[in-house]
């Protein structure tokens, strides 16, 4: 747990941690340095804030990351998520740039979620990765629903 009053993580802060598998970002974090959650490989899903700013591979190598929120920003960073499992990538409308190496060794098999932004859909598409845009976001949620309900069902 992160008290609120914490405004930024330095590079490398967590890199390693392969025990950290919930990481509550508190709403007052304004940057993570880079490489800060590096090989946290029992980390499963992150959900940034809106106020956030981050630097190259803030999640490389988290071998256990499934879903990914990010909530804003123009840029998704060098090798953000260089090397991890993802499932589902959830990125905001105000993405502009997307650049090769961010999503380099994720599995083709991701979905992308992103509600009107024809760059991105464009780099989802040359880059061979589906794309869930506004229209289709119901379904998608409503599948995933039924997904998260069978897994829990499972356990």
């Amino acid at each position: 747990v992160v008290p609120d009053s914490v405004t930024s993580i330095g590079g490398a802060a967590f890199s390693g941690c392969t025990q950290l598998k919930e990481f509550n970002f508190p709403k007052s974090l304004q940057r993570i340095q880079g490489y800060a959650f590096y090989g946290c490989s029992s980390l499963t899903s992150i959900d940034l804030p809106k106020t956030i700013s981050y630097e190259t591979g803030v999640f490389a190598n988290c071998s256990g990351l499934q879903v990914a929120k990010i909530n804003s920003g123009i840029c998704l960073p060098k090798e953000t998520f260089f090397n991890c499992p993802l499932k589902r990538l959830y990125l905001p409308s105000t993405i502009k740039t997307i650049f090769d190496s961010s999503l380099q060794g994720v599995p083709k098999t991701m979905r992308i979620v992103c509600k009107d932004n024809a760059y991105v859909e464009e780099w989802a598409r040359k880059n061979g990765y589906k794309m869930y845009q506004k229209s289709s976001i119901s379904s998608f949620l409503s599948n995933v629903e039924k997904e998260e309900e069978q897994m829990w069902f499972l356990i």
